[in-house]
């Protein structure tokens, strides 16, 4: 579709800067996380499986940053260096955040990734309907969105730090909603 592509102002020609040379390491992206995911369910021991990740994830940065010098890490083309360095951190985070749930049993700072977790799909279909209904509703001369920034968040943070909280405010306000469904026990299931 034309409306997805990008324009040179040179130039009247569509063209799409990713194309299939980063459809291929995007694709290596998704695959490291089955990979990651799989090696969490073999029948090694937490603490092996905690050491593997953390091994696999500081290699894959290493090996990130010393491709950069050829291959520069850049993510709006999706290059596989790129893949790598993000696969590397993914897979410390994931190391890290097994560790202080399962081995130290801190789990009370996990509870909105649960939440959230639980009902992705209704989650992404709200937030997409909230954006919509924010850019769709009139008020005054403008619409809904541009009003709660220019009279509630703009006066009270700045520019920045205005958009920052909006964002925040209904990141808040959708854990409310998803919290109470996860609590009523409805999750929306493909």
């Amino acid at each position: 579709m034309p409306t997805h592509l990008y324009y040179r102002e040179a130039t009247p020609f569509a063209f799409d800067p990713e194309g299939i040379w980063s459809t291929l390491p995007a694709t290596a992206s998704c695959l490291s996380g089955v990979l990651l995911a799989q090696w969490l369910q073999t029948e090694h021991s937490l603490a092996h499986k905690l050491r593997g990740l953390l091994l696999t994830g500081v290699i894959a940065v290493w090996l990130a940053e010393l491709w950069h010098f050829s291959l520069p890490i850049n993510k709006s083309l999706w290059t596989p260096s790129f893949v790598l360095l993000s696969t590397g951190y993914c897979a410390i985070a994931l190391a890290a955040c097994t560790w202080l749930s399962d081995i130290k049993r801190w789990r009370r700072w996990s509870a909105p990734f649960v939440v959230f977790g639980a009902n992705a799909i209704l989650f992404y279909m709200l937030a997409g309907i909230v954006a919509r209904a924010l850019v769709m509703v009139p008020v005054g001369d403008g619409l809904l969105k541009g009003w709660l920034f220019s009279q509630i968040f703009q006066p009270l943070f700045g520019d920045l730090n205005g958009s920052l909280a909006f964002a925040l405010v209904f990141l808040g306000l959708s854990y409310l909603f998803m919290h109470w469904c996860y609590r009523k026990g409805y999750i929306f299931k493909v």
